[in-house]
């Protein structure tokens, strides 16, 4: 990625990770649930909204942003909650044209997005890391990264290669450059394909690798020797068995990218 492009203007930057890995049952939706209630009111920005989704006899429901009443709590107690995004949102509660200043989203279909204002989370806040721990035990992710977006881009469709702009008093301002909308096009239609290949969608801030990445081979070399060959290729650390953090400089990450199409290692 080139962090001039993803950062826009840089009025409204949004710290956001994104991993992918098995579906969460009902249970584990309640402790993701429970975590991130507690890691909002730290913050100092409760959760206020939540978007429900929930399985029936005809299939699974479209979630909807509802204030989080208690009657809403009730329906993530119950078996067939499917998927929780829960936020914090600035009055009216209801309106998502933000898409709230902190959010957090997991369920059924394995895919975790969390995003907020840059403001309120560095990308390289320790808390990040803690997100990142939690995250990985309770889903065993496959692959995932984090970054840096103006929310003007939209950071949660983004964040699983779906294109979106927010418009101002004058329309659509301009997007992301054809290079970048195409990439993500192809993550969003060959994700299913390219994390059980060991494909990166492409070399970010934060890069959530496992041992399928660890096979992979640049320049000739295992791709973890690659990467502790040089102090600007970043630094690898563990997170858990089987596991690891990739943190690449910001600065590096075009020039990374480029290496790593040229071997064959983006989608």
């Amino acid at each position: 990625m080139d962090p001039r492009i993803y950062a826009g203007k840089a009025t409204d930057l949004r710290t956001t990770l994104a991993l992918f890995g098995k579906p969460l049952t009902a249970e584990l939706i309640r402790k993701a649930y429970e975590f991130f209630l507690q890691l909002f009111t730290e913050l100092g920005y409760p959760a206020n909204v939540a978007g429900l989704c929930v399985l029936k006899p005809k299939g699974r429901t479209h979630g909807h942003y509802r204030r989080l009443t208690r009657a809403v709590e009730g329906v993530i107690q119950r078996d067939n909650i499917a998927h929780v995004e829960l936020a914090y949102a600035p009055p009216p509660e209801t309106d998502v044209t933000d898409f709230g200043w902190l959010s957090a989203s997991f369920g059924d279909d394995g895919c975790f997005i969390f995003k907020c204002r840059k403001s309120i989370l560095d990308l390289g806040d320790q808390r990040v890391l803690n997100v990142l721990t939690f995250v990985a035990d309770l889903m065993a992710p496959a692959y995932g990264y984090g970054y840096l977006l103006d929310n003007y881009f939209g950071p949660g469709f983004h964040a699983v290669g779906i294109g979106c702009r927010r418009g101002g008093k004058d329309g659509l301002l301009p997007g992301l450059p054809d290079s970048e909308r195409e990439r993500n096009a192809r993550w969003s239609n060959r994700r299913e394909t390219a994390l059980p290949a060991g494909i990166l969608r492409d070399v970010f801030p934060l890069n959530y690798l496992t041992e399928i990445h660890a096979a992979k081979r640049i320049d000739g070399k295992p791709l973890f020797d690659w990467i502790a060959a040089s102090p600007s290729h970043g630094t690898l650390k563990p997170l858990r068995e089987g596991a690891w953090l990739w943190t690449v400089p910001e600065e590096s990450c075009l020039a990374i990218g480029d290496e790593f199409k040229a071997a064959g290692l983006l989608i």
